[in-house]
């Protein structure tokens, strides 16, 4: 079976498989063998040989998984499977498979509801069920409880199999390599595992129940990543039981799994087995990358390195994957020579994982990998869809041998995010960069700026974060600023020195508290912004400029002449004007402009060089600049800013002159025709003219002159005359009537004298002066800047050329002392060989009676020449002091203490061997578990030089592992929970607990048992006083009547039966065979029913435990014994989830004597699985993303 290489597919499938290969060649099979057979209209099936349950010999499938299946399509069967009471497990296989399929509409419901049932069972439930007796040998149930206490992974598709021939599914058990806990890259593994093939909708599926029900994870990953793939032979150990930790899980993808998804991980032994189109050799398979089930579920496709093992001769590589438009993905990854030394993983200060460079482009992932020195890398891709509820999880995993380092790339600073720039947070909000490629941005003028297309909601709120990788306390709030234009944002950066900087991004939606981060930019610039000028403060926080409605309620003005809400820099040489548009016509419409001095936090009110005048909904805005500087325009409305200007003036104009003092009595539709200055000069001739709407009367008016304007005929509203300026006036003033009000002021013109006018032209020309200053300190900045950029490139070469001068000495100096090393073994060889020979002949002529140079059979010739006993290893004391072999302990033999006699001349030969052999002791010790000799191995290791070294601090961890071991034993075997407690603090503060998982669970159960035993004693040993007092109230307050209640509703009785009192005080007897004190010694929190504690907590609601403790002593005993049910009851159900129960409900509840209560998964599942964590086992079990290190499966 198999698919030729075909003239219409782009892959030849004789080459080394990928994804994208076998899918398409799944896709070729069914075009050119199911095709005609649907044109001639015949079933090809009717043809294939059938000798297996009525099913056909294993063919790929006609189509993909995601066709015949949708998770959401089978809900109410999977929920109905998961609470399959266990009374129909304990019977026969055809009772509980004929329940579970009753309500399956085909066979892919049958076999999803067989595998459900499967995957959802926990130990611990079933313990609980059947107590002290076993169930049934023949029965579903004890199949599965010998699965799960054996740890019998093939026993699932025992299981699976048997049911589903129950269903009439027909199923074949299949052998397949796996790569499962214990394999490493590289490597093959040995053995076989077992998995299913069903054949459901005239199709062969592949199901792994058992991969679908378990996960491990990897407690202790001791692999040192310069060790891996070496030619030596490597310890082979497989992994402790202390060492891993197994879990339960539903995982849907191990059902009905694509074949060319799960071929990364299963490899059957028969090719038919595969179901592939173009099936996958076992030489392959173990060189094949290890892709993931998380790779699929996130339908990524391209994979650019087909294989697990990477070689890079540059010192980089660059990984690319493809990624679905249809799903939302974020990414993390882990780089590291050694996940068991951390310190292995950071070089020259700097951790490796800086060495990666991730980014998202288009629907692609790129992440590029620089190596800064020579060595066995491993690299880990995590991900996870943003949309569900779930955790990182592993997508790949490569082992990558680096021969040539990478002594350019400088490593990235640190990344609260994994990736930079565009991600699947921006994807999910419809931020779309424009004209942006990558995150990586650069400048060689110290400015950026770049934007987003906001495709789905516009009313996101921004704020923005710059960040100098130098000097992260640097204060660069004013170096960003952002502007809203339409459904855009553009952001604006000025990075004042040279260097790299951060750029984070935030984002939130209107009525939400807290920014959220979506993305980072790394901003490289070449040389500082040269025109040493920031943004001015602004009145939010956010960094925001441009259209300001969305902060200020204001309404909407749009620019229409100047659009870019930053105009950075401008060269003006006359009035400038800004025109804009509203949505409506407004009223109460100012300007107010401010200037910013460079480098200088001073600012200028210079709103006299602004006005403003609208008509209609058209706005227009004029201004004047007559100094340098950074300006800020507010374009006002009832004194809210509606739009914001940031204006960089390097060239003014001097020409420039202020517009006349308008009053609070201006409105913004009148306007100055003539004159705009507001300086006048005294005894000039001037033409005075105005638009002034509704205004009846317009007059020129100082203290001692009065000359009214004429109204021009046909001219609207304008209002003109011509005027000699007064010479006797200081000032002149416009007054304006109207049909409402009598003169009013409304514009204010300076009278100047001819000496204040000079004084005016010498003020413009220092002015003028100061700029050019300025224009000369900018240009010098910008030459300061280029020689620094000269000087960085400059020192950033001549380090890599001394990098790579020192690289290439060192590499020649071990290539030279590895030829040495290598004639050196050569010849000890040699010497070794003569000496074993020298052996022989003297044991042969002893065994002969003949005289000589006698040794002990048990000292051993390593080396050496002659009689002189150099190089010879001796045990020490020598074993005819210590009486025969047969008068020794087993252990204590075998770890007699080697001592090494002319070690001077050994050291010559192999300096390493002393090392060497205390390690190989320390592993013998290690292998045996004895306490002292695992003590004395640790201490000769430390004496050799050898107290950093990996298998030392494996040594060092597992004694103070011993000796926490025996304390917590001690301290269980004293029932006492505050020692308990104390010996469990102890080994999480030491970070012990991956080595005592089941230790550390079952101590946690006797302390949970031991703090519960102690809040029942609580009431169990109530006086009969307090009882009495209790049982005598005839008319309680209403919150004691509320605790009854909520206590006797966890302990089966209904509200509707305690709202009477009388009823409340029967129940508190506590004699007899249905009393109070047997119902709490009885009482099983596990077995309540979650609606009904939600109804209990809901009366307690509004109950103050400060309040019922001076109502009763005996009313906060009851309280403080019913919350701590809640709160227990909380670790295993999440009580938000299910709504209180009715009366009604109750009643139906304590009806059902019969029914298994429900019992919850997850607090099971962190039970069962290992994890020995306290506050795991208080919470959901489900994986974090600090736990996804090392996490394997079967």
């Amino acid at each position: 079976m198999g698919c030729g290489s075909s003239h219409n597919s782009k892959y030849n499938y004789k080459d080394f498989p990928t994804p994208d290969m076998l899918a398409e060649a799944q896709m070729e099979y069914q075009r050119y063998y199911y095709s005609k057979d649907k044109n001639d209209n015949t079933n090809k099936e009717k043809n294939k040989k059938v000798n297996f349950d009525g099913a056909p010999d294993p063919y790929p499938p006609r189509c993909r998984k995601s066709q015949i299946f949708n998770i959401q399509d089978y809900f109410h069967l999977d929920r109905r499977a998961k609470l399959t009471p266990f009374e129909m497990a304990s019977d026969s296989y055809e009772k509980l498979v004929s329940y579970l399929v009753k309500t399956a509409k085909n066979d892919v419901g049958k076999a999803r509801a067989i595998f459900v049932w499967i995957a959802s069972q926990r130990l611990q439930q079933i313990m609980d069920y059947v107590g002290d007796r076993l169930p049934p040998s023949k029965s579903p149930l004890y199949s599965i409880l010998h699965i799960l206490v054996k740890q019998w992974g093939n026993g699932y598709s025992e299981i699976f199999s048997k049911m589903c021939k129950c269903a009439g599914i027909p199923c074949k058990i299949v052998k397949g390599k796996v790569k499962g806990s214990s394999y490493k890259l590289g490597e093959k593994v040995e053995g076989t595992n077992d998995y299913c093939l069903i054949f459901v909708d005239n199709d062969w599926r592949i199901v792994d129940p058992h991969w679908g029900s378990q996960y491990v994870i990897n407690r202790v990953d001791d692999d040192d990543w310069d060790s891996v793939l070496h030619d030596d032979k490597r310890n082979k150990q497989s992994l402790n039981a202390d060492e891993i930790e197994v879990g339960q899980i539903c995982d849907d993808f191990y059902f009905l799994t694509d074949p060319e998804a799960i071929v990364y991980t299963h490899l059957a032994c028969e090719t038919a087995n595969q179901l592939l189109a173009r099936p996958v050799t076992e030489d392959e398979f173990w060189q094949m990358a290890l892709l993931k089930d998380a790779f699929f579920d996130l339908e990524m496709t391209t994979v650019n390195y087909p294989k697990c093992i990477i070689h890079s001769d540059n010192g980089n590589v660059h990984l690319k994957f493809g990624l679905s438009s249809k799903i939302y993905s974020l990414f993390c990854y882990g780089l590291y020579k050694s996940s068991y030394d951390p310190k292995a993983n950071i070089i020259n200060g700097v951790n490796i994982d800086q060495y990666v460079l991730m980014e998202i482009t288009k629907n692609q992932l790129d992440i590029k990998i620089y190596f800064p020195i020579i060595g066995k890398y491993k690299f880990e891709l995590y991900g996870k869809n943003i949309e569900e509820n779930k955790g990182f999880e592993v997508v790949c995993e490569y082992a990558i041998i680096c021969s040539e380092p990478d002594l350019k790339f400088e490593p990235l600073p640190q990344n609260t995010r994994s990736e930079w720039g565009e991600n699947g947070d921006t994807q999910s909000i419809g931020m779309v960069p424009i004209n942006l490629k990558g995150g990586i941005l650069k400048t060689d003028n110290g400015k950026i700026n770049y934007g987003f297309k906001l495709t789905k909601s516009q009313m996101l709120l921004f704020s923005s974060k710059l960040i100098n990788v130098q000097n992260k306390k640097e204060n660069l709030k004013n170096c960003v600023r952002h502007y809203r234009k339409d459904d855009e944002v553009h952001f604006y950066i000025k990075c004042p020195q040279q260097g790299r900087y951060i750029h984070e991004i935030s984002c939130k939606k209107p009525g939400e508290r807290q920014y959220v981060n979506e993305c980072n930019y790394l901003i490289e610039s070449s040389q500082g912004c040269s025109d040493l000028s920031f943004y001015p403060d602004i009145e939010n926080c956010h960094g925001q400029t441009g259209d300001m409605s969305q902060l200020t309620k204001s309404p909407v003005l749009q620019p229409v002449s100047h659009k870019e809400s930053i105009i950075d820099p401008i060269e003006v040489d006359k009035e400038m004007i800004l025109t804009m548009k509203s949505y409506e016509t407004l009223s109460q419409m100012s300007a107010h402009l401010e200037k910013h001095y460079f480098l200088d936090s001073e600012s200028e009110d210079c709103s006299n060089y602004a006005y403003l005048h609208q008509s209609g909904r058209d706005v227009k805005c004029y201004l004047n600049f007559l100094k340098v500087g950074f300006y800020k325009l507010n374009l006002l409305h009832n004194k809210e800013i509606a739009y914001q200007y940031l204006i960089n003036v390097i060239e003014p104009n001097f020409k420039a002159v202020p517009y006349p003092e308008r009053t609070s009595a201006w409105q913004s539709n009148y306007f100055i025709d003539e004159p705009k200055s507001y300086n006048l000069k005294a005894g000039e001739k001037i033409n005075f003219m105005f638009t002034l709407p509704d205004a009846k009367e317009a007059i020129i008016e100082g203290k001692t002159y009065r000359q009214p304007l004429n109204k021009v005929n046909n001219g609207g509203d304008i209002w003109e005359k011509e005027i000699i300026v007064p010479t006797n006036e200081q000032t002149l003033n416009l007054k304006v009537v109207t049909s409402n009000k009598g003169p009013v002021n409304v514009l204010t013109y300076k009278v100047v004298k001819n000496s204040e006018l000079d004084e005016m032209k010498q003020s413009v020309a220092t002015e003028k002066k100061k700029t050019e200053e300025f224009l000369k300190e900018m240009e010098e900045q910008k030459e300061n800047e280029e020689r620094l950029m000269k000087k960085a490139n400059k020192d950033k070469e001549e380090k890599y050329i001394k990098a790579r001068d020192n690289y290439n000495k060192n590499k020649k100096y071990y290539e030279e002392e590895e030829e040495k090393l290598q004639q050196k073994e050569k010849e000890l060889e040699t010497v070794g060989q003569k000496s074993m020979d020298k052996t022989e002949k003297m044991t042969k002529r002893n065994a002969n009676g003949h005289s000589g140079n006698k040794e002990h059979p048990s000292s051993t010739y390593y080396g050496g020449s002659g009689n002189n006993s150099k190089g010879k290893i001796i045990f020490s004391p020598e074993p005819s002091s210590r009486g025969t072999d047969s008068e020794l302990d087993g252990r204590e033999k075998h770890f007699r203490t080697y001592q090494i006699e002319g070690t001077e001349d050994w050291k010559l030969y192999h300096p390493k061997l002393s090392s060497n052999l205390a390690l190989e002791r320390l592993r013998e010790c290690i292998r045996h578990r004895d306490k002292t000799l695992l003590k004395a191995s640790i201490d000769s290791c430390h004496e050799n030089g050898l107290k950093d070294h990996k298998e030392v601090r494996t040594a060092t961890m597992k004694l103070y592992t011993f000796d926490a071991r025996q304390r917590l034993e001690s301290a269980c075997l004293t029932k006492n929970p505050s020692a308990i407690r104390k010996e469990l603090d102890g080994i999480y503060s030491q970070g012990l607990q991956r080595y005592l998982q089941n230790e550390c669970r079952e101590a946690g159960y006797l302390l949970e048992s031991l703090e519960r035993n102690n809040t029942n004693k609580n009431i169990l040993n109530m006086d009969k006083k307090t009882m009495t007092e209790i049982r005598r109230y005839m008319n309680p307050p209403p919150t004691f009547h509320k605790i009854m209640q909520s206590t006797f509703l966890l302990l089966g009785e209904d509200e509707e039966t305690t709202d009477s009192w009388r009823e409340c005080q029967r129940l508190c007897n506590p004699q007899g065979s249905n009393g109070l004190n047997r119902k709490i010694i009885l009482f099983d929190v596990a077995k309540v029913h979650p609606e009904i504690v939600s109804r209990s907590n809901q009366i307690l609601e509004d109950v103050d435990i400060s309040k019922v403790q001076t109502v009763s002593p005996g009313a906060g005993t009851f309280y403080v014994w019913t919350k701590g049910v809640i709160d227990e009851y909380e670790t295993m159900y999440n009580l938000s989830e299910y709504k209180p129960a009715s009366r009604e409900r109750q009643k139906e509840i304590f009806g059902k004597i019969n029914e298994e209560p429900i019992k919850n998964r997850n607090y099971y599942k962190s039970l069962v699985s290992g994890n020995t964590s306290r506050e795991a086992t208080s919470k959901s079990s489900r994986k974090t993303n600090s736990e996804l290190e090392g996490t394997w499966r079967y």
